[in-house]
């Protein structure tokens, strides 16, 4: 019963005999015939040479393939982002004409305190709304910048940061000065800590908080006419955008600056100025943006002219 655990160690002796007793020639020939089934056990590319070069160019072939993919991506990147700024740009515009027109222009009436108070009265949750609509604009803005910043700095590093700066600063300022437009709504409120002033007081609080809105804004418009001329200097350098919208933003940078140097320093003269003096920056900057949206960039060149300007500098 016991003696089936003794076969596994006979069968190991008896097949460790021969070996020990093997003469020099059959070690020879045992080495030989494991080399042999080494090589045959080597890799199939070492024994397959047309593989191997098949192989090989098909690595040599995947930098280029990686290069062309990572070309296209950013270069859809770079289209998509345009678009991007381009909607963005028309939302500015459309929200902010509405504040605009369809907001303040309704509700204010100019040097009469009452009717603007009946007004703002009649019609507050319109002038909230007018208020968010302007700080929507200046939220848009933010990333219209930076688009713009990334995909014109390889062709003025100076002049595309002082166009993003000036063009934050005015979103800093405008959105502050929407202050001037809340306070109104507090001041026509009702609320009990205001019985010490009398109606007309109120109302005619309410409309100078107003006006301040609008050397607030004139404000902010003289440091978005400096990021104007920046952008407008870039368009016309790179040429990934026609060269005359760099043309007409320029002129429209001319003009608010015109604009807001006039309101600050002579109202009679802006008074005569305004709203024509603007209808050369509108055009302008619709027609960037509708661009923007529409074509985008030409992505070829923005290649071409980035290299050359990294190779110059």
């Amino acid at each position: 019963m016991g003696t089936w655990r003794l076969r596994p160690f006979v069968r190991m002796c008896c097949c460790a005999a021969p070996l020990e007793t093997a003469s020099p020639s059959a070690s020879a020939e045992a080495s030989a015939n494991r080399l042999h089934r080494a090589d045959v056990r080597a890799p199939f590319v070492l024994t397959n040479p047309p593989l191997v070069a098949i192989r090989l160019s098909a690595l040599a072939t995947m930098p280029m393939m990686a290069d062309m993919h990572a070309t296209a991506s950013n270069g859809f990147s770079r289209q998509s982002s345009a678009r991007i700024a381009g909607i963005l740009y028309l939302l500015i515009i459309a929200a902010g004409g509405f504040a605009e027109i369809g907001v303040r222009q309704r509700l204010i009436v100019p040097r009469d305190a009452a009717a603007t108070a009946i007004n703002i009265a009649n019609h507050a949750f319109l002038l909230r709304f007018g208020i968010f609509a302007d700080l929507s604009t200046f939220a848009c803005a933010i990333p219209v910048a930076i688009i713009l910043y990334v995909l014109l700095r390889p062709f003025g590093r100076i002049s595309a940061l002082l166009m993003v700066v000036f063009s934050l600063i005015q979103d800093a300022v405008g959105a502050l000065n929407q202050l001037n437009t809340y306070r109104p709504l507090q001041l026509l409120g009702n609320a009990a800590y205001l019985k010490v002033f009398s109606r007309e007081q109120l109302e005619a609080m309410a409309l100078l908080s107003l006006n301040s809105h609008s050397i607030g804004f004139a404000i902010a418009l003289l440091f978005f006419g400096c990021s104007c001329l920046a952008l407008g200097y870039l368009i016309y350098e790179s040429d990934i955008l026609p060269r005359a919208l760099g043309v007409l933003i320029t002129i429209a940078g001319v003009c608010y600056l015109v604009n807001s140097t006039a309101v600050i320093l002579s109202p009679r003269w802006a008074s005569m100025l305004f709203p024509l003096i603007l209808v050369p920056a509108f055009i302008a900057e619709l027609s960037l943006a509708v661009w923007l949206t529409v074509k985008g960039v030409n992505v070829a060149g923005w290649r071409e002219k980035a290299g050359n300007s990294t190779a110059s500098s």
